[in-house]
């Protein structure tokens, strides 16, 4: 069955995988191995979008230069944007015909990389700005999700003319919570 499939691919020799999802979970094309982050055999393209043009995304449109009037923004889990997510993005954009684009919320850090302070790192991108007193003095750098959700919105409106009710959210694992935040916002026209 898939569930027992899924229990045995979660382990392998008896040591976790770094992925909650089977590097083949996709099927065919997509056999990519989730961890490293390449544009080779790619479709898309990366930008970087934002105030600071600090929010790098993940660009992926329907084969055939066709212009796309939908569009779907794409939330990562905490591996953010890496090879595998690529190609999922292109089977989207061109099985669905529209624009997808993947933000990388983590700035180009993984879980990975924090492994040792995972939950102070997860504090770092909370869904929105503390603007409490106490938060005034920090001056650690915080990543607020809805402010980039919202970079990502305005970023599919200005370059594509995408109407704004014909844009929806989906996301992969952590992406989840933060597009169950984002509905909050009432910019998308559904969420997956």
């Amino acid at each position: 069955s898939k569930l027992l499939l899924l229990a045995r691919s979660k382990t392998r020799y008896g040591i976790m995988t770094t992925s909650c999802c089977p590097d083949n979970s996709w099927g065919s094309p997509l056999h990519v191995s989730h961890g490293t982050k390449s544009l080779d055999g790619a479709r898309g393209e990366l930008c970087q979008i934002g105030p600071s043009k600090d929010l790098e995304i993940y660009v992926s449109r329907p084969q055939g230069g066709g212009a796309s009037q939908k569009a779907l923004c794409v939330l990562t889990d905490v591996y953010g944007l890496q090879s595998r997510l690529f190609a999922i993005c292109d089977k989207l954009a061109a099985d669905l015909q529209l624009t997808v684009v993947a933000l990388d919320t983590f700035r180009g850090e993984t879980k990975d990389m924090h492994l040792d302070d995972f939950k102070e790192w997860l504090g770092s991108h909370p869904f929105e700005r503390d603007i409490s007193e106490s938060a005034k003095d920090d001056k650690s750098a915080v990543y607020p999700v809805k402010e980039d959700i919202e970079s990502c919105f305005e970023f599919l409106l200005d370059t594509y003319n995408i109407n704004s009710s014909d844009v929806g959210v989906a996301g992969f694992c952590w992406g989840v919570w933060a597009m169950t935040k984002a509905c909050e916002m009432k910019l998308f026209c559904c969420a997956v």
